[in-house]
């Protein structure tokens, strides 16, 4: 397995280019918090996801590609594994979400909060022992959600909040997200507008990938892995066009060229699904 391991770390750490991962958590730290991810999940009863990232540049503000494909992917893999799934998004990103879990013909539920008011309401009918974010904005010092181009982000419900009390793995790919506060230093001195955008919320895991969808693939990779005997239906290339296109019919947005396209960050298709194809060759060669 720890071989396996680091070609999943290797494989989602690929930097496409955009916010420059590596300098946020190279392959032997990624490998070591998958690690802990995976057990963090085999050892949960109710996990909720949380994804859903809107982009203030866009008119009207709309969520991103990357998130909610990743996050519905994830759903698909744990509920297989028989463990009980939700997903939680915000008011704005909820149509995308939506959109993408009808796009893959999964029974879950997903559900939309605004408010802490909201959250606590939830969290008293809706029991949980592990939150994964995927893609979600996370408060800076200020209190303030800021894109990656340090635009605040008007009205963000504060999702972090459902984590309290709880384990909790956070995913991301530019320091702005829910986690990210266990690297807040390194994205202050690193990242492109970084003492804005800085998320100080930590989570027990972290993972940093070249894009957050990538690092719930490799999530999924993971698990499959360490299951020795298991395999990984959610890392085929059809499936995951088929999630992307639901994302689009929700009226997601591709984060970087701001278009209602079939692309996450701005990257060519090819290179995109190259590692969903890496990482399916990956939990092949684990078998």
């Amino acid at each position: 397995m720890p071989d396996d391991l680091d070609r999943i770390a290797s494989i989602i750490g690929r930097d496409p280019g955009v916010w420059g991962v590596n300098a946020l958590q190279n392959d032997r730290a990624r490998r070591e918090q998958l690690s802990k991810a995976v057990s963090l999940i085999r050892t949960a009863q109710e996990i909720v996801i949380v994804t859903g990232f809107p982009i203030p540049s866009s008119t009207p503000v709309r969520a991103e590609t990357d998130g909610p494909a990743g996050s519905v992917a994830l759903a698909s893999c744990i509920a297989r594994r028989g463990t009980h799934v939700r997903l939680v998004t915000d008011p704005i990103s909820f149509p995308v979400v939506e959109s993408t879990l009808r796009a893959a013909s999964k029974d879950m539920s997903v559900d939309a909060l605004a408010s802490e008011e909201e959250m606590t309401r939830w969290r008293a009918d809706a029991p949980l022992d592990l939150v994964i974010f995927v893609e979600r904005p996370g408060p800076n010092a200020e209190g303030q959600y800021r894109s990656m181009s340090g635009l605040e982000i008007p009205d963000s419900a504060p999702l972090e909040l459902l984590a309290s009390g709880v384990k909790s793995i956070g995913v991301g790919d530019g320091g702005n997200e829910v986690g990210m506060g266990r690297v807040a230093d390194l994205v202050r001195r690193s990242i492109n507008h970084g003492a804005e955008i800085a998320c100080v919320t930590s989570t027990d895991a972290l993972i940093v990938a070249g894009t957050s969808n990538w690092g719930a693939f490799g999530l999924i990779a993971a698990l499959a892995v360490a299951d020795a005997d298991a395999d990984a239906p959610e890392l085929e290339v059809p499936f995951n066009r088929q999630l992307l296109r639901g994302s689009v019919l929700g009226q997601a947005i591709d984060g970087i060229s701001l278009k209602s396209e079939e692309s996450v960050d701005g990257l060519a298709q090819n290179e995109y699904e190259s590692v969903i194809e890496a990482l399916s060759a990956a939990v092949a060669r684990a078998r």
